[in-house]
């Protein structure tokens, strides 16, 4: 019962592959005022049929000449991360499955006139079959990289890549090991600044990390840039890198994985006229995004299947790109956000509002059904406010809360008290996540900072009650929150607003539900 008091650890859940970012405290702002000359756009998307065609259509398309290509494992993504420190810009990444090549991928490797192919990972991730295969049959050397873990890995190749002893100021980019946006978000600050990318836990600095901080001379250290929040990269951590290099770190992070790509662009580039789109969603396109971005020396700015955000709107506002890429197919960045990219006008208008004063209050126009529903409204910075529209749905949330109690008690455990005390937090948290679907809260932090709060489970679908409780159920985080014995008080709102059906003007009801636990 000692635990009873620490909190426990709050989770999301969404139906493609989640990335966590920091709260925002920016490194450079968005200049308001510039007015860009604007000129006409091109707009390339770069697909295929799975993850192996989108990343050999990159290579074919701008890579013809490598003599090196950089081999992943398609399925397992830890050491993935280390893979844009390889490559630099200058070689491509292509995938694999653990046992075998890709057909497709193999015939690419034979059309090209190869001197090496670098595999990232150990043998679990790319087989030792794989290697012999190409070595033996396909007569192109190979070099491995690999160790008992990411960090291993990663550390491997920044000594390789970027030897202590070779320079008199290195600078350093420090990204989180585990959410893969902020590592991908990373790699135009490396590229400016000519600096590995170090991968770290969130508390804690690998023993090979920190081998490579303390093999620099006293003073060699430039400058040292970390891209994510405290919830990705501690504070600790940041202390600890201070006590090894003497250089304090510089955060550059957003609210989020989207304006984190916003915040590293701004910080990357002065009117740059190339941009490249990739989802802050599927790993696997963004990841061979990143090189090309380096490569064609443009911010690399994540998006959503079917929206953008109005950071990512913003930035495109502002600047006058000549050429623009989406790399990924339909199924991974919609049409309709293709559109969105090209025709950046606004759909946003930023008024005062005496029941706000002090703030900025930025309304959307309203999806069609949702003309006449109220406005609440949700606070994104300390001057600023986003107004949702919908309503609440107390008879679904009602429906919710039966079920998880008779779930409960299908496990033995005792049912929920309903905590009406918690009701303004799942109320603000219900119309947060509309706005922004992470445990991390538009202003930053978790709920579970909250002293009488210890647990938070989110859902945002077409399902009602019972769609959402099984998408829950199927979550194994998610299924623990429900089944921790020691949680007694529960409060459930849900949020009810429309989203548009893909590739279509029609709307449908999207719900947006929370149970905030207590003990």
């Amino acid at each position: 019962m000692n635990n009873l008091k620490k909190k426990i650890v709050a989770l999301c859940l969404t139906f493609s592959m989640v990335f966590s970012t920091g709260a925002a405290v920016f490194a450079k702002e968005q200049d308001d005022n510039a007015s860009p000359k604007k000129v006409e756009s091109t707009m390339n998307r770069i697909e295929g049929r799975d993850r192996f065609a989108v990343a050999n259509k990159v290579m074919e398309d701008y890579y013809q000449n490598s003599k090196k290509v950089v081999l992943v494992s398609a399925i397992k993504f830890p050491d993935n991360i280390s893979s844009t420190v390889m490559s630099q810009g200058q070689i491509p990444i292509l995938y694999t499955y653990s046992d075998k090549l890709d057909a497709s991928t193999e015939k690419l490797l034979k059309s090209k006139d190869l001197d090496e192919v670098i595999i990232i990972g150990g043998e679990k991730s790319v087989s030792k079959a794989v290697q012999n295969h190409i070595e033996n049959d396909l007569k192109i050397k190979v070099v491995r990289y690999a160790g008992y873990d990411r960090y291993a890995v990663n550390a491997k190749i920044v000594s390789k890549k970027f030897s202590s002893k070779n320079v008199e100021k290195q600078n350093l980019v420090v990204a989180s090991g585990e959410v893969f946006a902020d590592a991908i978000n990373a790699t135009s600050l490396a590229q400016k600044h000519n600096a590995p990318i170090l991968l770290v836990s969130k508390n804690k600095i690998s023993s090979d990390t920190k081998d490579y901080l303390q093999s620099f001379y006293k003073g060699n250290i430039g400058k040292i840039f970390v891209v994510g929040g405290q919830n990705t990269v501690s504070d600790k951590v940041l202390q600890e890198i201070k006590a090894i290099t003497n250089v304090k770190p510089q955060r550059i992070f957003g609210s989020n994985r989207y304006m984190t790509s916003v915040r590293v662009a701004n910080a990357s580039f002065t009117a740059p006229t190339k941009a490249i789109f990739a989802s802050g969603e599927v790993f696997v396109d963004a990841l061979v995004a990143a090189p090309l971005s380096q490569k064609l020396k443009a911010p690399i700015l994540l998006v959503s299947k079917s929206s953008i955000t109005s950071d990512v709107k913003s930035y495109i506002g502002s600047n006058s790109f000549e050429e623009m890429y989406i790399v990924g197919g339909k199924n991974t960045v919609s049409e309709k956000v293709k559109a969105l990219i090209l025709d950046n006008k606004s759909d946003e208008t930023i008024t005062t509002d005496p029941k706000y004063p002090g703030k900025k209050v930025i309304r959307r126009k309203p999806l069609p059904g949702l003309e006449n529903e109220q406005e609440f409204p949700v606070q994104i910075s300390d001057d600023t406010i986003v107004m949702v529209r919908g309503h609440y749905d107390d008879e679904m949330a009602d429906e919710i809360l039966r079920l998880l109690n008779q779930y409960r008690k299908e496990n033995g455990l005792k049912a929920l008290k309903q905590d009406n005390s918690l009701s303004p937090v799942a109320k603000t948290r219900a119309t947060e996540i509309v706005h922004l679907f992470e445990h991390v809260r538009p202003r930053g932090g978790l709920v579970t900072d909250i002293s009488n709060i210890n647990g938070e489970n989110i859902y945002n679908g077409p399902y009602t009650a019972s769609g959402a409780m099984e998408a829950w159920k199927n979550s194994q985080g998610h299924n623990e929150n429900m089944l921790r014995e020691v949680f007694t008080r529960v409060k459930i709102k849900v949020f009810v607003t429309k989203a548009y059906y893909e590739d279509s003007d029609q709307t449908y009801d999207r719900y947006y539900a929370v149970q905030i636990f207590g003990i």
